[in-house]
């Protein structure tokens, strides 16, 4: 059965040059769905050539993100009114794998856990294009001065636009 989902995943794969990022990755995530947790990690320890896609699987989800960054941003933008990013954030899209607003709404944890009240500075290291924390953190918290920083400058670039 393994040999069968290798086959399945090389083939789709071969066929990236035809696939836009979002498409490429979505359909892997789907792949791996079907062949459930246990069976991927099998595939990989029995496969280990399949680690060779990585650096192209890898540019390709930067892509995608950098891509879905640039296309939210623009519309957050457009808002000419003050807004808060919970209330303007993307519910769904068609370009990435997680809306705005989901991954502004994954953080609800962290905020039941960390206590902000004294806090009046932040530093977020890894801010991407749309910085969910940072935004969730300057809509929820008292926090005054927020930075970001990012090692990948299409993300920095995105967060300026």
């Amino acid at each position: 059965m393994l040999n069968s989902w290798k086959d399945q995943l090389e083939g789709f794969v071969a066929s990236a040059g035809e696939r836009t990022p979002t498409e490429l990755i979505n359909g892997i995530r789907d792949i791996g769905v079907a062949m459930g947790h246990d069976a991927g990690e099998a595939l990989l320890n029995s496969h280990p050539e399949l680690f060779a896609y990585r650096p192209m699987l890898t540019r390709t989800f930067i892509e995608m993100v950098h891509a879905q960054d640039v296309a939210e941003i623009r519309q957050m933008l457009e808002v000419r009114q003050p807004a808060s990013f919970g209330q303007i954030a993307a519910k769904e899209t068609t370009i990435g794998v997680m809306s705005s607003k989901d991954a502004y709404k994954r953080l609800d944890e962290v905020f039941e856990h960390v206590d902000f009240s004294r806090c009046t500075n932040a530093v977020m290291v890894g801010c991407g294009g749309r910085p969910f924390t940072m935004f969730r953190i300057h809509d929820q918290t008292p926090v005054f001065e927020i930075i970001g920083l990012d090692v990948v400058a299409d993300a920095v670039e995105t967060a300026n636009i």
